[in-house]
């Protein structure tokens, strides 16, 4: 499994879902709307300030939210191993918090995850302390 055919796969999964729900929010609180507010009219990948901006906002994200935003982490994270992108989406992946969007998640959403987590096993010497939020987010998505 190699890093480009890993994001393709990503792009390929995630492309259609409607950008409509990604600001659906989790909360009605001010840390939520300003997330929501931040992230209106934002791309699916978004863009470099925006993803360093909310590295760590992932879990405040609405079910859909997830779902269409969960590319820009996976992309990052490809991309390199060593960002924070790749700890917060490893805690997030790590969790069963808000991960039911709508209609569920398509079998090429799933194998998209799969493919990253089998890249990542390939990668595990780099992962150092993300090793244990690695393994039981591998286990929960297989």
């Amino acid at each position: 499994m190699d890093a480009e055919t890993v994001r393709r796969a990503v792009l390929d999964a995630f492309g259609d879902v409607p950008p409509e729900l990604a600001l659906l929010i989790a909360h009605d609180c001010e840390e939520c709307w300003d997330l929501r507010d931040l992230l209106a009219g934002k791309p699916q990948l978004l863009d470099d300030a925006t993803a360093d901006m909310v590295r760590w906002d992932l879990p405040l994200l609405s079910d859909a939210g997830k779902q269409y935003y969960l590319p820009a982490w996976l992309v990052r994270s490809v991309a390199s191993t060593d960002t924070d992108h790749t700890d917060a989406l490893f805690f997030a992946l790590d969790s069963t918090h808000r991960w039911e969007p709508p209609g569920g998640s398509t079998s090429a959403q799933r194998a998209a995850i799969r493919d990253y987590f089998a890249l990542m096993l390939e990668r595990i010497d780099t992962l150092g302390e993300l090793r244990h939020e690695f393994g039981r987010a591998l286990d929960r998505w297989s």
